[in-house]
């Protein structure tokens, strides 16, 4: 700047003024060699060069007054001395770190019998680890998952699967209906009962061979330790031609000896259900333990499910031929699964957030 400033014909005044904050700026450079603390060089150093107010900015300033002659020249050099002040600034604090560092290795010691620090990690919450196993034991048959609304239709929900008006699961205290915009009860729309409603959805969409899966969210009025208003379900269902008893039977035994890593033989009860037809509950059979049961070949069983052969009338609901085609489902409460594989006591625990529960009862994602 001092050569520019000898040799332009700029105003005295605008010179003395140059050569003032040229001389600042050399100063404060020079005072920046002797200071160690970057907190310094961030809200002092910095702010003098580069700041709003600071030298770069005044003396970039003149480049709209100085004469056209020499316009050019100045804003090449006021531009160069603000790149080698941004250059020094960091290159200083990246000094003044390397030093810190190196004096902190120097002082610090190092005690080798200390212990590790125990670092937290996420985890998959018991409900994602049964439900992700289920899914890919039946993949490995084929079947692939669906998804549906958890508010559906009661359409949806009842009326095609063969659920009639008089359906007990229909009335409001079995029952979360939704209200209308008005707030008035709406007999329209619901949280969905069971995941049934997604076996609708697909053989609506779908054509026929099926084989799919339904997983998710299920809403009813209930609620004490084996039971939850809200809790999990994944269903099974299959439909293509000459589907049989035989088949459901195979599907159920082969998932239920994956999932409980034990060989299961699983006892089918006639029941009711209006949606299948025949209709059975699938019970199998288990030891009891001081600290719970055990599923393992016994003369006693506990029921975990439903199934059957899918109803003409649900069939025909769907467009699907009924006289060509036949379809099974079986179905199981995914908080009932975990609880009898993991030795979990009590389903309301299951959305409880404290870290007790947490650390015993989720698992670690590198084990699915």
């Amino acid at each position: 700047m001092k050569n520019f400033l000898e040799k332009s014909q700029i105003s005295s005044e605008m010179k003395a003024e140059i050569a003032s904050l040229d001389a600042d700026f050399s100063e404060i450079l020079e005072k920046m060699k002797e200071i160690s603390d970057n907190i310094v060089i961030t809200h002092e150093i910095r702010p003098k060069i580069l700041g709003k107010d600071g030298i770069i900015t005044k003396l970039m300033g003149f480049i709209r007054t100085i004469d056209a002659q020499v316009k050019k020249e100045y804003a090449q050099i006021a531009n160069e001395m603000k790149n080698f002040a941004e250059a020094q600034i960091l290159s200083k604090m990246n000094e003044i770190e390397a030093k810190e560092m190196e004096n902190k290795l120097k002082n610090d010691k190092i005690d080798e019998t200390l212990p590790s620090i125990n670092k937290k990690t996420g985890s998959l919450h018991i409900i994602t680890k049964t439900s992700d196993e289920i899914i890919k034991i039946l993949g490995k048959f084929g079947f692939i998952l669906y998804d549906g609304p958890e508010i559906d239709t009661c359409d949806n929900n009842f009326t095609k699967l063969n659920i009639p008006e008089s359906h007990p699961a229909r009335q409001m205290h079995d029952t979360f209906y939704i209200n209308s915009e008005n707030g008035e009860k709406n007999t329209d729309y619901i949280l969905r009962t069971h995941t049934s409603n997604v076996q609708i959805h697909a053989m609506n969409k779908e054509k026929s061979p099926i084989r799919g899966i339904s997983f998710g969210k299920v809403f009813r009025f209930d609620s004490d330790a084996t039971h939850s208003p809200m809790f999990h379900q994944i269903e099974c269902f299959c439909v293509d031609e000459n589907v049989t008893m035989a088949n459901m039977i195979f599907t159920i035994n082969a998932m239920l000896s994956d999932f409980f890593e034990t060989d299961v033989k699983v006892r089918l009860r006639p029941s009711f259900f209006p949606f299948t037809s025949p209709s059975a509950e699938i019970d199998i059979p288990y030891v009891k333990l001081e600290n719970g049961i055990k599923i393992q070949e016994s003369s006693t069983f506990l029921e975990i499910g439903g199934c059957g052969m899918i109803h003409d009338e649900v069939l025909k609901n769907c467009n699907i031929d009924e006289k060509k085609y036949q379809g099974f489902a079986f179905g199981f409460g995914v908080d009932r699964m975990a609880m009898l594989k993991y030795g979990a006591p009590d389903i309301r625990k299951f959305y409880n957030t404290s870290m007790f529960w947490m650390k015993n009862y989720n698992f670690n994602h590198f084990d699915v």
